[in-house]
């Protein structure tokens, strides 16, 4: 499908203003951020947050974006905002390095934010039931 003259003009501008230092990372950047809107917004369907991320991890297995430490780390930063169920086909599809106690630590400034559901998830996922009151997640 051709792309019309307006769409060109707008890429175009978006790169001659360096906005990144590179297409990949430009590319890399906007779907993250989109991806973190995205999560925000509960009427957001699952399932365009998970065509986002899907859609990262096939420009980084193609090797058209290669996560470099700068990048990994924006993504690492963008974990408190994603949903709980999304968490986990995140992390791999970036390549993270991200431990148990990572998560654990994020299972509790979930709760500590108000979003039981993802500190549920992630309760349930790494089976953290020991390390937190029921009540907690309750109340």
């Amino acid at each position: 499908m051709p792309v019309s003259p307006e769409i060109r003009n707008v890429h175009q501008l978006i790169y001659t203003k360096q906005l990144c230092d590179s297409e990949a990372l430009y590319v890399f950047t906007f779907v993250l951020q989109l991806i973190e809107a995205c999560c925000l917004k509960v009427e957001v369907p699952q399932l365009i947050v998970r065509i986002a991320i899907n859609y990262l991890g096939m420009m980084i297995s193609d090797s058209k974006i290669v996560m470099n430490k700068e990048m990994k780390q924006m993504a690492i930063n963008k974990l408190v905002s994603l949903r709980g169920e999304v968490v986990f086909d995140f992390v791999k599809l970036m390549q993270l390095d991200v431990g148990e106690d990572y998560f654990l630590e994020l299972a509790r400034k979930n709760l500590e934010t108000g979003k039981y559901a993802e500190a549920a998830v992630l309760i349930i996922k790494f089976k953290f039931f020991n390390e937190f009151n029921l009540e907690d997640l309750i109340f």
